[in-house]
């Protein structure tokens, strides 16, 4: 979809009975899609990170990877650095015509990007996205469907609870409360002061 695809009103996809979430299909062309996977697997290699004990569900592969752009997070905050020309050539227009970062006092584009690979059936236990993606976090779609789970925080006996590792350890139902599914090359968006559910990602 083009940039004057995007000309009309952000609560058109809204999706419905959940609190401030949007699906958006056909976010990125397949050739925008093409672009950046032949970007993403051109880098050097040192920029994959592996993460272990990460992926639940079908595979059992006990390891997943991914790339940090924008900056480290540290206890001390963003270690911030400029996003690469490839990641915001044609997603920041669309953006700023949704005005889907208009909440973000001091940045009203992205200033992060993280990119996770997963194999099919491969995903990621449930957590919360830290105060470094505060207040809005967007998810684009490549190459798979993926499908995003939401669980409640928990405050029930009927609950289940992960192990303290790279904080992402806390206390959920067992339950999502919702799943989204996402298409190849559409968009989730959600402002994270009114979706303050858990969530966990997994491809198909």
């Amino acid at each position: 979809m083009d940039n004057d695809a995007f000309n009309f009103d952000l609560d058109k996809f809204r999706v419905s009975d959940v609190n401030s979430a949007y699906y958006i299909k056909e976010f990125i062309t397949k050739q925008e899609e093409q672009e950046f996977l032949n970007k993403i697997y051109s880098v050097p290699k040192p920029k994959w990170v592996v993460l272990k004990n990460r992926s639940i569900h079908i595979n059992f592969v006990n390891s997943t990877r991914l790339q940090n752009w924008g900056g480290v997070p540290t206890e001390r905050g963003m270690l911030s650095e400029p996003l690469p020309s490839w990641l915001t050539t044609c997603t920041f227009p669309k953006f700023s015509t949704l005005g889907l970062f208009n909440d973000c006092e001091k940045f009203k584009l992205p200033n992060h990007c993280l990119i996770n690979e997963y194999e099919s059936g491969q995903g990621i236990m449930p957590h919360e996205d830290g105060p470094f993606y505060y207040p809005t976090v967007v998810t684009i779609s490549l190459k798979s469907y993926i499908i995003l789970d939401f669980y409640k925080h928990l405050n029930s006996m009927n609950c289940i609870m992960t192990n303290a590792n790279n904080g992402e350890s806390k206390n959920y139902y067992n339950v999502p409360e919702f799943s989204l599914l996402l298409e190849p090359r559409s968009s989730e968006t959600r402002p994270l002061q009114n979706l303050s559910s858990w969530n966990s990602r997994n491809q198909i």
